[in-house]
């Protein structure tokens, strides 16, 4: 389990912000209500769908961590975002992050760009240490994707 976290922590830090925030968009809220609005997050046409069950893998075990913390401090925990995800399954082709490593973009997504377009995308050719393997073992990338 150990590994796994190792290889999306590696997987964030090449993706930087820019790469794990572009997936957020807000929702159409009523403006009037006192809550902030939430975000619906889509998953990015050029990104490996795998990259996205890790980050909810990821919320979900941040998410328990906190609540077995707080229960061993003898605290109830109620957890108050400033800002609730409503993660949904759409594909979103609204910003592409450039000069990731080419193991983060979806390949029918890199297949289908003109050179002069992958040329701007830069993908570079360096691995991040266990993901290409891990999301090939997944299928993550296949033909049955969106």
């Amino acid at each position: 389990m150990m590994k796994k976290w190792q290889m999306v922590a590696n997987v964030n830090r090449e993706l930087d912000i820019e790469g794990q925030s572009s997936e957020y968009t807000d929702s159409d809220v009523d403006s009037e209500s006192n809550e902030s609005p939430a975000l619906c997050t889509t998953i990015p046409k050029c990104r490996r769908r795998i990259i996205s069950d890790l980050m909810e893998d990821l919320d979900q075990a941040i998410n328990e961590h906190i609540r077995k913390q707080s229960r061993h401090l003898g605290k109830r925990y109620v957890p108050k975002p400033s800002r609730v995800r409503h993660r949904t399954r759409r594909i979103s082709d609204r910003t592409v992050k450039r000069s990731l490593p080419r193991s983060c973009y979806h390949r029918r997504f890199l297949a289908g760009l003109a050179p002069n377009e992958l040329a701007m995308i830069s993908p570079r050719d360096e691995e991040i240490p266990i993901f290409s393997q891990y999301a090939d073992g997944f299928g993550s990338d296949s033909m049955e994707e969106d």
